[in-house]
């Protein structure tokens, strides 16, 4: 009572709190269960190329054209009684694996980058280009972003 949870039932973690017929104990659980849903409420994490806007504008390069493929690679499960299992799967169905489903807050995904040039030939000098890989949860929040800086090297034909 007094707003106290109920433990883990087969592997299910109800938002299920007893409360006083006082009404004690509400407020707490009201807060327990926003944590909770929060803290182990699981969601699907994929990943969005993003390019260099300052770049594009200027070169019309778009440097995402150096990745070829971002793949989900493996997980570390958060662990705890109701924290899920993540899967790997192919969620617009192209015949490749594209990102995680059933991520709990707190597991850590490694994602596999491919990168190649294909798009802007070698010159004299070498040149650095950035992209952007957005991790995305549930495709609308940006979980992170990890910076990708591209350098193509000089062509020793060109000196």
């Amino acid at each position: 009572m007094n707003g106290a949870g109920r433990a883990p039932n087969d592997g299910e973690c109800p938002l299920v709190f007893n409360v006083n017929s006082n009404g004690s104990g509400l407020g707490n659980s009201i807060v327990t269960g926003l944590a909770a849903a929060i803290s182990f409420g699981d969601f699907d994490v994929t990943t969005r190329l993003r390019k260099d806007e300052a770049v594009f504008s200027s070169s019309g390069i778009d440097t995402t054209c150096f990745i070829s493929a971002v793949r989900p690679l493996e997980f570390t499960s958060a662990g705890g009684a109701c924290s899920s299992t993540p899967e790997i799967v192919d969620f617009d169905e192209d015949g490749e694996l594209d990102g995680f489903t059933n991520v709990t807050p707190g597991t850590q995904l490694l994602f596999d980058i491919e990168a190649m040039n294909e798009c802007v030939p070698a010159t004299s000098v070498p040149q650095t280009f950035i992209l952007y890989i957005d991790v995305m949860g549930d495709e609308v929040a940006i979980l992170d972003t990890q910076i990708v800086t591209i350098l193509v090297p000089p062509d020793p034909k060109l000196n």
